[in-house]
């Protein structure tokens, strides 16, 4: 039997709590010990809904994500990589073209010719 993902009004106190001590420091990384029962998406809408906050300085990119970003970018895509870190498609493009993950547009290529 599979297990149902609730929807995101159907939360125990526990996920509550479990939510409320966790959401400041881990983001929407608190949402894979909820992946058994509730989506991403159910996960930030009951933040929000708690108006929970990250903690100042909590947007910045961890090591592991970075590596992770750096792995699977390519081999997965935008948005893949997007879903799992829980992250916006801007932002995870914006750290892949600083890490040089991506191809330059032609408009960005370099134009200058080789004098011969």
């Amino acid at each position: 039997m599979a297990v149902r993902r609730a929807l995101y009004n159907d939360w125990t106190e526990d996920e509550i709590r479990y939510l409320k001590e966790n959401w400041p420091a881990m983001g929407y990384h608190t949402a894979e010990k909820l992946k058994d029962t509730h989506t991403l998406p159910a996960v930030r809408q009951k933040a929000k809904e708690l108006k929970l906050k990250r903690a100042a300085g909590k947007n910045r990119w961890s090591e592991a994500e970075k590596t992770y970003l750096k792995k699977y970018y390519r081999k997965l895509g935008l948005l893949k990589v997007t879903e799992h870190l829980g992250r916006s498609q801007a932002t995870v493009y914006a750290q892949a073209v600083h890490l040089g993950l991506t191809e330059k547009r032609s408009s960005e290529k370099d134009t200058t010719k080789k004098k011969t």
